[in-house]
């Protein structure tokens, strides 16, 4: 199922699909490590649930949700910590 990554609750995996932001964001995340087939797990969020941290490429980065609406993923039956 394709859905924002806003939209994925903790401890399930999802695969980003695409960015849609502007190019200096798009760059920014991108730099991160969010690229189009990357598995992305949300691993916890703040008390305000603004932002929420998400493992991916082994790495914990912060995302705030505003960002995190305008990128695509695909959620995956194989929701595990160990699998992000």
């Amino acid at each position: 199922m394709n859905i924002t990554l806003d939209k994925v609750r903790c401890g399930h995996n999802a695969v980003i699909i695409s960015i849609k932001d502007s190019e200096y964001e798009s760059q920014k995340l991108h730099d991160m490590g969010l690229t189009k087939g990357s598995e992305i797990l949300p691993v916890f969020s703040s008390p305000t649930s603004d932002p929420v941290a998400y493992k991916v490429n082994g790495v914990v980065i912060a995302i705030r949700n505003k960002q995190a609406k305008n990128i695509n993923v695909s959620t995956c039956r194989c929701d595990s910590y160990e699998k992000a």
